[in-house]
């Protein structure tokens, strides 16, 4: 809810009870055991409610009120194209806050999936947040003892020397060199869209590189760092330090980019491919 002074976010506010209820929306006593139990045996990941968005297009821009005026009008009475790429408002926001509270309730139940309500939450390797080693099938004691005693233990997979590289260029060059995009263009994404294209591009998709082969993002990169019997490896090799991060950057960039077209086909993301497209063309054309 918004108001001259007030901002208060109605997802946050009821986040805990919406976890803590049934699917008839009482309260749950055994919630805290269903979060332990998730943990103890899957070690559980960082997911986040998905909160898909619906934007303007210019087909919304253009439709008119019964009086011949257009909904979405500027002062001077003509369709307003700054309005292409913002959020549809009104029922979609109610309709957004019951699903993601749908999300945080099937977060934790033991009895309802939460699959296509809830995003995985990924590193900038393409590595989901929280998925380590700690659970009941590799580290049983550890994982029991950390998940019911409350005492955080974490025990993840060695850092490899590709990442130990990784880490001495943020160091030298005064920033981490790896990025997950949060918008597109103009376009603040949800955290669904962020979720799928993260994860389409640092995990799915492979693209073809001379030397290599057909390769996934990780392995494009560890093969870039530590192998000079190819070219992006030689290259690497020759560069500072600053080189290096750029080159780092341009493959996190490569990798984006190609997960991005392949998004784009899927139907589900109809509307943001056509609203992209029309802002393209405001642009061009100076409508906005």
């Amino acid at each position: 809810m918004r108001g001259d002074d007030v901002n208060i976010d109605l997802n946050n506010l009821f986040k805990s009870p919406a976890e803590a209820a049934t699917i008839a929306g009482v309260p749950n006593p055994f919630s805290s055991l269903q979060r332990a139990g998730g943990r103890i045996v899957s070690g559980q990941g960082v997911t986040d409610p998905r909160e898909d968005v619906i934007y303007l297009t210019e087909a919304d821009i253009l439709q008119k009120n019964s009086d011949g005026s257009f909904v979405y009008a500027d002062q001077f009475g003509e369709p307003d194209y700054r309005m292409i790429g913002l959020p549809k408002s009104g029922a979609q926001t109610v309709m957004r806050f019951i699903k993601e509270m749908d999300a945080y309730q099937a977060k934790n139940s033991i009895f309802r999936s939460d699959k296509d309500k809830s995003a995985p939450r990924y590193d900038t390797l393409g590595r989901q947040l929280g998925n380590v080693d700690m659970n009941i099938y590799s580290r049983p004691g550890r994982a029991i003892f950390s998940n019911l005693s409350g005492f955080r233990l974490s025990e993840t997979e060695p850092v490899s020397d590709w990442e130990k590289e990784l880490m001495r260029i943020a160091t030298t060059t005064g920033g981490w060199p790896l990025t997950n995009p949060d918008t597109k263009s103009e376009l603040r994404l949800s955290n669904g869209t962020i979720s799928d294209w993260v994860n389409l591009s640092k995990n799915e998709i492979m693209l073809r590189k001379p030397g290599l082969g057909e390769v996934t993002f990780r392995e494009a990169l560890e093969s870039m760092i530590l192998d000079t019997s190819n070219r992006y490896g030689r290259e690497y090799d020759r560069s500072d330090d600053l080189g290096k991060r750029a080159l780092i950057r341009l493959l996190n960039q490569e990798f984006l980019d190609a997960g991005w077209e392949e998004l784009m086909k899927r139907p589900e993301y109809d509307n943001i491919a056509q609203t992209l497209y029309d802002l393209e063309i405001a642009t061009e054309e100076r409508l906005r």
